[in-house]
């Protein structure tokens, strides 16, 4: 969730990996240009093991509405960076 330069950057690492990634969620899905399905939150969101939300400034508004229409994983980027700093 979350297309800016932080999203754009995480996909960038994550597509060569072994990580598969179905789309992404951005407000601004129809000025998005990427190799990537890009769905907006209005939108029906497809089964997938986890959503990682970019925008970590505002993870608990997002994770909310997420919740709505999501019932998987709701990752943060913070907490995965910082569980991967202290391993």
């Amino acid at each position: 969730y979350g297309m800016g330069e932080i999203g754009s950057r995480l996909y960038d690492e994550l597509k060569e990996s072994c990580i598969a990634i179905q789309y992404a969620v951005d407000q601004n899905a129809e000025a998005i240009s990427a190799d990537l399905k890009i769905i907006t939150k209005e939108e029906e969101f497809e089964e997938v093991d986890a959503i990682i939300v970019t925008a970590t400034f505002a993870f608990a508004e997002i994770e909310e509405e997420i919740q709505k229409k999501f019932h998987g994983t709701i990752l943060s980027l913070d907490d995965i960076i910082y569980e991967l700093s202290i391993e």
